[in-house]
């Protein structure tokens, strides 16, 4: 995989005024090795000093609850800050996208689209 580069904001007192200012700072990111995985489930749990996600493939998110325990593939632990800044990426990625493709519907039953039959024949 390429190599990605990021722009991250950083907040520096000003010596003068006291108030933080934001500047700009490369970071350089390697994802080779990085392994892509999709997840459809996450459980969020925490401690006093921690934030705990867990990320797993539930095999059927519309039908009757599996049978099976539901397998965690990947478990992410993060500091609450760490976790704010998640949180505040995450908010405006979707944002952006409901501006660009609208809406995102979070009730299944409303996104499903079930075909009508056709209309039966009369004689």
């Amino acid at each position: 995989m390429e190599t990605e580069k990021k722009k991250i904001e950083k907040t520096a007192p000003d010596a003068a005024t006291k108030a933080e200012q934001p500047t700009a700072t490369q970071l350089t990111m390697d994802a080779h090795g990085a392994t892509p995985t999709y997840s459809n489930l996450c459980r969020v749990s925490g401690t006093p000093e921690e934030v705990i996600m867990d990320f797993a493939l539930n095999p059927n998110p519309f039908g009757q609850p599996p049978t099976e325990a539901i397998k965690i593939d990947h478990r992410i632990v993060m500091g609450y800050e760490a976790a704010k800044r998640t949180a505040m990426v995450l908010i405006e990625t979707v944002r952006r996208y409901e501006e660009r493709f609208g809406a995102i519907e979070l009730d299944a039953r409303k996104r499903l689209r079930v075909p009508i039959a056709p209309a039966a024949a009369s004689s």
